[in-house]
């Protein structure tokens, strides 16, 4: 990843955590010793040295969210974590921004009732009918929300943990179907961006002459997911690398293209997200 980030022109921006900073069981306090072991140590390149715009997983409620936010409010800490979820506007080209939204996702499925059997103490503790409705009506009114004053395009994404749709691993989240996707459709987002399932994929939906984009960004660690058997017989799965790495993305005005590499750098996969009116 830093040998990629070193070779980039323009040099990369920021970086999208999509969850599970600290596997297996997150951090228990701002001074945990998997923070330098396993973050401060590993990403060393210079041109990883940018913002790290951090969304909660799974494994992260295994431990302290409290923690999370304290490493984040550091003063030489790369980590941007101002909220549970959160959203934030960056400057990509003239006159053109990339919308961000980063939400809780555990809170979206942890938080329903009846209460979830995939959802252990931990996350039940953190989450709540209450909080997941409120979290819902601000995406709504996030994505619903302008351009900023003399901003001419804007591209928008959502980053959770859970996937909406998958074809390996954990598969497709039916609540996010349900209750998350429909605003997605709603608001034309340009990507929805997920971990949770340790792969990459490519995962696309037409509807009325638009394509909603899936990327499940999961392969930076542990154990690699197997493919659904006839996974790929499905149209809707346009690609799907099961082996370790990332995901990089180049934007501008009229352009936003994402590219799977592995984890030495090489491009396994390239597209290029169709413009929608904006």
């Amino acid at each position: 990843m830093g040998r990629l980030a070193s070779t980039m022109d323009p040099a990369p921006m920021f970086v999208i955590s999509t969850g599970d900073q600290i596997y297996n069981n997150g951090i228990q306090s701002p001074n945990d010793p998997e923070l330098r072991t396993r973050f401060e140590h590993m990403y060393t390149s210079p041109q990883l040295q940018i913002p790290w715009y951090i969304t909660i997983g799974n494994h992260d409620c295994e431990g302290s969210i409290d923690a999370m936010h304290q490493y984040a409010s550091r003063k030489n800490s790369l980590w941007y974590f101002p909220e549970r979820y959160y959203t934030l506007d960056r400057l990509v080209a003239p006159k053109t921004i990339i919308r961000i939204l980063v939400i809780d996702v555990c809170d979206l499925v942890c938080g329903k009732e009846p209460r979830d059997g995939r959802c252990n103490g931990a996350m039940l503790e953190q989450t709540s009918p209450e909080s997941r409705s409120a979290q819902y009506k601000w995406i709504d009114d996030t994505l619903s929300a302008e351009k900023p004053e003399g901003i001419e395009r804007m591209w928008t994404v959502v980053v959770g943990h859970w996937a909406v749709y998958s074809f390996a691993g954990n598969a497709d989240t039916p609540e996010l179907i349900r209750h998350l996707d429909p605003l997605l459709k709603k608001h034309k987002v340009d990507a929805y961006f997920n971990g949770h399932d340790h792969c990459m994929q490519h995962i696309i939906k037409r509807e009325e002459g638009w394509t909603r984009n899936y990327f499940v960004s999961g392969a930076g660690g542990y154990r690699i997911h197997e493919l659904q058997p006839e996974a790929r017989a499905n149209f809707d799965l346009v690609h799907a690398a099961m082996q370790h790495g990332f995901m990089s993305a180049q934007i501008d005005r009229h352009s936003f293209v994402v590219h799977f590499h592995s984890k030495d750098g090489e491009i396994l996969y390239a597209t290029r997200i169709q413009q929608t009116a904006n």
